[in-house]
C-alpha cells in the first residue's frame, strides 16, 4: 500500500526537519572531511543513565534524555490529515549554537496504515521519506532493536545553502507509535561522539 508509505514519509515532512538544516546552515560551518565508518551503532540499543532533560512522551509512548550540553529542548505538536486518517506527531529539538541539533520525532498512525504492511517495509518507508525530505544521501545502514522492538539506524549527508550536514538516525516501529531519533551536525565525528551514543541508548519505549 503505497499510500500507507507516503504517510509514513510524513513524519519527517511535518516536523520540520528541513527547516532545522537551515537554522544549521545559517551557523555558516562547514566541514569537508569524509563521514566516519558505520560501526559505532549497535545491532541492540540497551538503556544507559545519562544526565540532561529528560522527555517522557506519553502520547507516543516513549522516554528519552537529551544531552545536558544542549539547551532545553522546544516541542512542537502536530495533528495531520491524511487521506488514512489524521497523524499525530511532535517533535522535539534542540540545537547548540556550534552547530549541532538534536531532535525526536513521535507519530501515531490510525490502524490503517498497518494493513498489509509487514514491519520493514514500514521502517523503510519512514527512513526514505526523512531522507527524501532533505535530499540526503544515505551513506550506511544497520538493523537494531530497542526494548524488542524492531528498528533501523542510519547515517547520512545532506547539503543545504553551501553547508554539509551530517545525520545518523534511528527509527523505532512500535505500533501503532513511530519514533525517529535523530543527531545532525557540521562536523561527521559528532555522530559518534559519546553524548551522541548516549542519547540514542537513552531511548525507552513503553511495553504493549
Amino acid at each position: 500500500m503505497r499510500l500507507a508509505l507516503c504517510v509514513l514519509g510524513l513524519l519527517s515532512l511535518a516536523c520540520g526537519i528541513p527547516d532545522v538544516l537551515q537554522r544549521l546552515a545559517e551557523m555558516d560551518r562547514k566541514s569537508s572531511a569524509e563521514p566516519p565508518a558505520f560501526t559505532t551503532i549497535p545491532t541492540a540499543v540497551t538503556p544507559t543513565a545519562m544526565s540532561g532533560q529528560l522527555v517522557r512522551d506519553v502520547g507516543h509512548a516513549y522516554t528519552i534524555t537529551f544531552p545536558s550540553a544542549f539547551p532545553v529542548a522546544t516541542s512542537e505538536t502536530m495533528n495531520i490529515p491524511t487521506a488514512i486518517g489524521d497523524v499525530a506527531t511532535t517533535l522535539y529539538t534542540a540545537c547548540q549554537e556550534g552547530g549541532t541539533c538534536v531532535m525526536v520525532n513521535g507519530a501515531t498512525y490510525p490502524d490503517v496504515a498497518f494493513t498489509g504492511q509487514d514491519t520493514q517495509t514500514m521502517l523503510n518507508g519512514a527512513r526514505d521519506g526523512a531522507i527524501a525530505n532533505v535530499g540526503a544521501t544515505k551513506t550506511s545502514e544497520a538493523a537494531v532493536t530497542v526494548g524488542g522492538f524492531p528498528g533501523l539506524s542510519f547515517d547520512a549527508v545532506a547539503t543545504m545553502s553551501g553547508i554539509t550536514f551530517y545525520v545518523r538516525a534511528l527509527i523505532v516501529l512500535r505500533r501503532p507509535h513511530l519514533v525517529m531519533v535523530q543527531w545532525l551536525g557540521t562536523e561527521p565525528e559528532s555522530r559518534a561522539a559519546v553524548d551522541a551514543n548516549a542519547f540514542f541508548a537513552s531511548l525507552l519505549l513503553d511495553p504493549t
